[in-house]
């Protein structure tokens, strides 16, 4: 069984930026204030650019669904796909 990988906990703990908000894999912010969100593929060595977002979260849903389309269902995260609907 495979444990899910959470980018927002590392060794138990919350990670946080210096300006103690909780941060997100691939996701970063301007000084605008706006987030943005990137992705490196690997195997074409260049960094894919996947847009400009109001809030972190938004910027980290775009992250999770390019990494799951580069890497499969396994690609590190920042959340976890909900669960089937019975």
């Amino acid at each position: 069984m495979s444990v899910p990988i959470r980018a927002d906990v590392v060794g138990g703990k919350k990670k946080s930026s210096s300006r103690g908000h909780h941060r997100f894999v691939g996701v970063r912010q301007r000084p605008s204030g706006r987030w943005v969100a990137e992705i490196k593929d690997s195997l074409q060595k260049v960094r894919l650019w996947l847009g400009t977002f109001d809030t972190a979260e938004e910027a980290a849903r775009a992250y999770d669904d390019a990494a799951r389309a580069l890497r499969g269902a396994n690609a590190r995260t920042n959340f976890e796909l909900p669960g089937p609907q019975l």
